[in-house]
């Protein structure tokens, strides 16, 4: 009864030290990002501004994953044991506020949360910061399991990890015929749900690419960029063959062709609403469910080269002729 009684005590040590990191992490970013320090002291209504609840929690859910990758070892004392555990996830939370820094300064360079949410109530925004913070936090907590808790390691597999998810960020351009900075400035959901896909899709790909055995850094690296490469001309083999199977018609790429040759200003699309550019009128781009194909079709295929570039048990394969 009384070890059931101190596992329960532990248990609850846990638990409020998760919520002490929650406030550690609040206190942090909050403070370095300017336009969210009145959060600190101000209540938040969720009901208020639908654009700046999805930011909000998107922070929330991110450091909530990640927080579930260190590791609390009672083996060595109760102490010990917290003091790592804490150790960790500073160390997982202050990589994540990096990593969210570093990727908006890369793909929303031109767009501030401020004029954004605060101002103008963009959900597209929120939905690809939504993305972006879910992306960084599954690729912090693989890399911390990967790593083995090693903090060198660790710093290096998470530079490496950024480079390529930020590389990822820009292939986003070549892969949809969304023009990303337009329909933002419009607020079109279809450009956050399928850049969410993208992403998420290849964030799952790095994931499983990087899960492998580290003899040495340098064969350690040099199968990871194998596998990206792999990945990379994998991917639209297997996305083709999602859109054959199921006999998919993109009707965005074939509007937005015509739109360029400046046929079809007036024309009646389907799956888009009013396309008018050169009148002067507002270019509203590709309506709800364009964004949800897009953004579905990005992720299954990701996720299905994951299984690719994912560990394999070749076993006795080779040689193939005895």
């Amino acid at each position: 009864m009384s070890e059931t009684l101190d596992k329960l005590i532990l248990r609850t040590i846990i638990a409020l030290t998760l919520c002490l990191l929650l406030l550690i992490y609040k206190y942090t970013h909050f403070s370095l990002k300017v336009s969210l320090r009145p959060k600190l002291t101000k209540k938040f209504y969720p009901s208020q501004n639908p654009a700046d609840t999805l930011y909000f929690f998107s922070r929330i859910l991110g450091v909530a994953i990640i927080l579930t990758a260190p590791f609390f070892d009672i083996e060595y004392g109760p102490f010990n044991a917290f003091l790592g555990f804490m150790l960790q996830a500073l160390i997982a939370i202050t990589f994540y506020i990096i990593s969210i820094y570093i990727m908006e300064s890369i793909t929303l360079f031109h767009f501030e949360y401020q004029d954004e949410v605060v101002t103008r109530k963009n959900i597209c925004y929120s939905i690809i910061c939504f993305a972006e913070a879910t992306a960084i936090a599954l690729v912090i907590k693989s890399l911390i399991t990967y790593s083995n808790f090693s903090f060198f390691l660790l710093l290096y597999y998470w530079l490496l990890a950024i480079v390529l998810l930020g590389l990822s960020s820009k292939l986003y351009y070549f892969r949809s015929n969304m023009e990303f900075n337009k329909l933002m400035i419009h607020k079109n959901l279809a450009l956050g749900l399928s850049y969410s896909g993208h992403l998420l899709g290849a964030a799952i790909i790095i994931i499983s690419s990087f899960n492998q055995p580290s003899a040495s850094i340098e064969d350690f690296t040099f199968t990871v960029l194998l596998k990206i490469i792999l990945a990379i001309i994998l991917l639209p083999i297997i996305q083709q063959g999602i859109i054959i199977v199921f006999k998919i018609k993109n009707e965005i790429a074939e509007d937005a062709s015509a739109i360029s040759n400046n046929e079809s200003i007036t024309k009646e699309v389907t799956d888009l609403t009013e396309l008018i550019d050169l009148t002067g009128k507002e270019h509203y781009g590709p309506t709800f469910s364009q964004g949800i194909y897009e953004g579905v079709l990005f992720f299954t295929s990701s996720f299905l080269t994951s299984t690719v570039t994912g560990p394999l048990n070749f076993g006795n394969f080779y040689p193939l002729l005895q």
